[in-house]
């Protein structure tokens, strides 16, 4: 992989290899910067096989970090940013990193045990050193994702070159990438559905486009795409849906040079997609579908406009190439076509394990009974064929659910939460709102009533990442139980839907900042009345609808707002009282620099005045 894009940037040197928020740099130089870059990390003792973490931001800096680890044939480990420390500490301890890669934009570094090493591509561009000549082969491992696990640990997945090369080669043919395309990547890159964007467009010679920093600012995702002329697009169906809706304002202007949309990470709707389907868009979507643990992508479907038109369920498609998948029961027989049974997957790309494999986790991984000598995974998918020889997903076997594209296993966010002091048992599920959103939301019973949803929030910040906290919180005495005397999680999702909101301030009690939150509420939420005392998310809101939230209010009432303020303040009562605390010490800062600028303007007058009677003193002297 590294030494194609070696040979095409000596094709095509002064174009752009990668463009972001942050800048942009050229084949050659990306070129010298990797070399350079593999140069000291091999003097650091990186080496075929070794582990390398990167603080993933939206940089140049991380792809180059990347692509120079992956040149010693290393694998890089990536690391959102917004990752709780501890999780942080235990993924580098895991995955034997002693090193951590962080781009010259990133100022706040995770206190962890390695050594870290700044990345500016200025000074590697800059700098003489030697080029490093290393060239991995195909049996190195190039990255280590991880994923949600049941034990309250993720694990890790490793996977290599093989695997990644098939999947670019795959993806290149499947979405007629060209070097004339710009490649938007909007997926996290801890999230596996990035790595087929970071690599397949600089084989051949297109250009990387990094979206924004905040991957649900939708309005910044449409001006990078439109600024810098996108023709591919890669995201979760959520993430695209509001796309289509904040664009639909300007006649979808944004997106007219899009030909490829690449949805997959959860389950694709037909009616979501109506906009698109009913505009003159020349845009193709591929839905994807695959586990991290199979090189992200295992087979894929092109949706068609009439089949969304016809409000049709749509298929997760036949297997990409190299790839093989069984649909088997639970005797392991294959199922005939239109019987669900569970997907197991095999051929290039397949994982044989993870990295430390927990207690439970060896039977995900199994020969494969049909072509002796291959590893097949299990996925815990319930599947079927349809009558024209498409995969259908019908959900999931177990405890583990996708929020966002994101992987989640139920058990790791309630072994996290059972750690918070005074929490006594946890039960988490998936409820699904009115508007069709899907959220997390937490069960607890406590020991004591000092426990509050602001404590077990912020508790659970430090262990676990923002989308795997749960937006809503219901404390119980007791959980219902059904007759095998198993919690009834049926009957705790019902207490949701019965649930009778009050508002303890009416309308014309309201303050002033109550009154303006109300009113950014149900602009943003499109409802007539909301009351004080619900959640955000209860209330309609979803994660999407966060950054438009936090640009409302920081417009409104002059004042910076955090993701972290957003999911502990989630409500307008406890939202009014932060940003009344917040402006009333802003006031008094005001106060302090006015009485100080005050001070200064009647001493500079003073001085004026003096001189003044000076000068005039003078003038008589010369009379």
């Amino acid at each position: 992989m590294i030494e194609i894009f070696f040979e095409q940037a000596k094709k095509c040197p002064e174009k752009n290899a990668v463009e972001s928020i942050y800048g942009s740099i050229t084949y050659k130089e990306m070129f010298l910067c990797v070399k350079r870059l593999s140069y000291i990390l091999k003097e650091k003792g990186v080496e075929r096989g070794s582990h390398v973490a990167v603080l993933a931001d939206r940089s140049v800096e991380t792809v180059l970090s990347i692509y120079a680890i992956m040149q010693l044939g290393a694998a890089y480990v990536p690391i959102e940013t917004d990752y709780p420390v501890e999780r942080i500490r235990y993924m580098m301890q895991d995955s034997n990193c002693k090193l951590l890669l962080v781009p010259k934009t990133i100022e706040k570094i995770p206190e962890v045990q390695a050594d870290s090493i700044s990345i500016d591509r200025e000074t590697l561009i800059n700098k003489e050193l030697p080029l490093c000549e290393d060239i991995p082969d195909r049996e190195c491992p190039c990255y280590v994702i991880y994923t949600s696990g049941t034990t309250g640990r993720p694990k890790g997945v490793e996977i290599y070159n093989e695997g990644l090369v098939n999947l670019c080669y795959w993806f290149q043919k499947a979405t007629d990438v060209t070097e004339e395309s710009k490649l938007l990547v909007l997926n996290p890159f801890g999230f596996d559905a990035s790595v087929k964007n970071i690599f397949t467009p600089l084989m051949i010679g297109a250009t990387l486009v990094l979206g924004a920093e905040l991957l649900f600012d939708t309005e910044k995702i449409l001006e990078i795409a439109k600024h810098n002329k996108v023709t591919h697009i890669n995201c979760v169906p959520s993430l695209f849906y509001a796309l289509l809706d904040s664009a639909k304002e300007q006649q979808f202007e944004s997106l007219k040079e899009v030909k490829f949309v690449i949805l997959g990470g959860e389950a694709l709707q037909s009616k979501p997609l109506m906009d698109w389907a009913k505009s003159d868009l020349q845009a193709k979507i591929l839905n994807v579908y695959g586990p991290t643990e199979c090189t992200s992508v295992t087979t894929a479907y092109y949706v068609t406009k009439e089949e969304v038109l016809n409000n049709a369920s749509i298929s997760i498609g036949t297997p990409i190439d190299n790839k093989l998948v069984y649909v088997l029961n639970k005797n392991q027989k294959l199922c005939p076509i239109g019987i669900e049974g569970e997907l197991y997957i095999s051929g290039v790309g397949t994982a044989t394990k993870y990295l430390s494999a927990p207690e439970g986790y060896e039977e995900a991984f199994q020969d494969n009974i049909f072509v002796p000598g291959e590893i097949m995974y299990k996925t815990g998918d319930i599947v079927k064929w349809n009558g024209k020889g498409l995969l259908e997903f019908s959900g999931r076997k177990d405890g583990q659910v996708k929020i966002n594209g994101h992987r989640i296993e139920l058990s790791e966010i309630e072994s996290v939460l059972d750690r918070c002091e005074g929490v006594k048992e946890s039960v988490v599920l998936v409820y699904k709102e009115n508007n069709k959103k899907e959220i997390l939301v937490a069960f607890i019973i406590c020991d004591y009533e000092s426990v509050t949803e602001e404590t077990i929030k912020q508790f659970a910040m430090d262990y676990i990442p923002a989308y795997m906290i749960p937006v809503k919180i219901k404390f119980l005495k007791q959980f219902p139980h059904n007759f095998n005397g198993k919690t009834d999680k049926k009957a705790l999702l019902a207490t949701l839907k019965t649930e009778k909101s009050t508002k303890k301030v009416s309308h014309s009690e309201g303050t002033k900042t109550q009154l303006q939150l109300e009113e950014i509420w149900k602009e943003l939420l499109g409802v007539e009345q909301v009351d004080y005392d619900v959640n955000f998310f209860d209330a309609g809101g979803y994660s999407l609808l966060l950054y438009k939230l936090s640009k409302a209010i920081s417009e409104k009432f002059s004042i910076e707002v955090s993701f972290v303020d957003l999911m502990t303040y989630t409500t307008i009562n406890k939202f009014a009282e932060l940003i009344d605390k917040r402006k009333g010490g802003q006031e008094e800062e005001k106060q302090v620099e006015e009485k100080k600028v005050s001070a200064y303007k009647m001493r500079l007058q003073s001085l004026r005045n003096k001189q003044k009677r000076g000068s005039a003193g003078t003038s008589g002297d010369r009379n």
